[in-house]
């Protein structure tokens, strides 16, 4: 493995680590966590919020593909324009989780990439433990199959409280 695949894989934990918070404190500061309430990120209105579903992106209209990555057959959709940013989903959830509106708001000036992670929907499970690491790999991998050199990463974290 070259040093530069793996200065990847550890930047790529650390962003989905550090994305996941970012991603997931609105979420805790609707709870009333940390002093705020009611925040919402990407509306250019805020008193139209997702009032129009028609500027979305069906993603079930988006044709699957699939890369041989590692060990596992990674399914993922790609769409858009622009420089590419790579969606992370957290939990159990697939690519199929993402919130349309935000696809399309993304994907008027990037071009996105979700993809099913290792075990879940349409990706197989492999014979790897499922960890940070394993996610980080197969991340990095699937992005050296599609001649992605570098990438805005986002991600989400489910927490229960």
């Amino acid at each position: 493995m070259s040093s530069h695949r793996l200065v990847r894989n550890n930047y790529l934990v650390l962003i989905a680590v550090i994305s996941t918070f970012v991603i997931s404190s609105p979420s805790i500061s609707n709870y009333g966590y940390f002093g705020f309430t009611k925040v919402a990120y990407g509306q250019s209105n805020p008193g139209q919020m997702n009032s129009n579903t028609t500027n979305s992106v069906n993603i079930q209209d988006i044709p699957v593909k699939k890369v041989h990555v590692g060990d596992i057959d990674v399914a993922y959709k790609m769409f858009g324009k622009g420089d590419p940013i790579l969606l992370i989903p957290g939990g159990s959830d697939g690519m199929d989780a993402w919130d349309s509106t935000l696809l399309k708001t993304l994907s008027s000036n990037h071009t996105v990439i979700v993809f099913d992670p290792r075990g879940i929907g349409n990706t197989t499970i492999g014979s790897k433990s499922y960890t940070p690491s394993t996610l980080a790999n197969d991340t990095t991998g699937l992005m050296d199959v599609l001649k992605i050199s570098k990438a805005d990463v986002m991600g989400y974290l489910l927490a229960h409280i």
